[in-house]
């Protein structure tokens, strides 16, 4: 029981992860020097010191690299502990989400224009760690799902196979840019629908305990009635 709530407050906890880092990139966007361009540019392109102009970046910067850093530390622990739900492939699950968000954590700590190498060795590790632990958990939790929730559940996936193969294979620079920014779209909607099934796997562990224990109180609040009531009959019999 211990275990779920624990799944359960550490997803939320990833989740503020998620909504920080949206709220700064978004702040990002509005510091980049000269306007950027969502069209036309990466997102990592926030995270480098200087615009592509040579105009100095720090603020945007800052924002950008500090948010996704801690977005992969908050991630850590939800995928050490969420596996613990899981039948099988516990081992594989979190050492995927592990290196995911290792990738995420890399992203930040090595902007492009500084450290090329780096920076895309993490994303590679984040993307292509991303893309397991979202089909081993489809794989792994399909079973469970039934009627629309497998229907989102799978288009979920699918979703993020397609982006993620996309921005993988597809040849054209406005291509990149294009899937880039829909495969942190997807992912983000697939893990808000991986922590609505913690949350609903959660409640129907921890609801039948709860009625469970309420049931014992009555059954225990009655029996103390009943034995009251007969003390007190005896007593005036006598």
């Amino acid at each position: 029981m211990v275990i779920q709530r624990a799944n359960l407050l550490l997803g939320l906890l990833a989740f503020v992860g998620i909504a920080q880092f949206c709220f700064c990139t978004i702040s990002a966007i509005q510091h980049y020097p000269g306007g950027y361009s969502a069209s036309e540019q990466f997102l990592s392109d926030l995270g480098c010191t200087a615009t592509r102009t040579h105009q100095d970046n720090t603020t945007s910067a800052k924002y950008f690299n500090q948010s996704i850093i801690l977005l992969g530390l908050l991630l850590i622990p939800f995928f050490l502990a969420m596996p613990s739900m899981l039948e099988e492939g516990q081992q594989i699950v979190r050492s995927a989400g592990v290196l995911s968000a290792g990738g995420l954590i890399g992203l930040g700590l090595t902007p492009y224009d500084q450290q090329l190498v780096g920076h895309l060795a993490s994303l590679g590790l984040w993307l292509l760690s991303t893309l397991l632990l979202v089909v081993m958990l489809f794989y792994l939790l399909g079973s469970r799902l039934n009627g629309f929730s497998r229907i989102v559940s799978t288009i979920a996936t699918l979703a993020v196979i397609f982006a993620a193969c996309g921005y993988l294979f597809i040849g054209t620079p406005s291509g990149h840019v294009l899937f880039q920014k829909l495969v942190v779209i997807v992912v983000a909607g697939w893990f808000c629908l991986l922590l609505l099934v913690v949350s609903v796997t959660t409640v129907e562990a921890v609801l039948p305990h709860k009625l469970l224990i309420e049931q014992q109180a009555r059954d225990y609040l009655e029996h103390i009635s009943t034995h009251s009531h007969r003390r007190v009959k005896y007593r005036k019999r006598r």
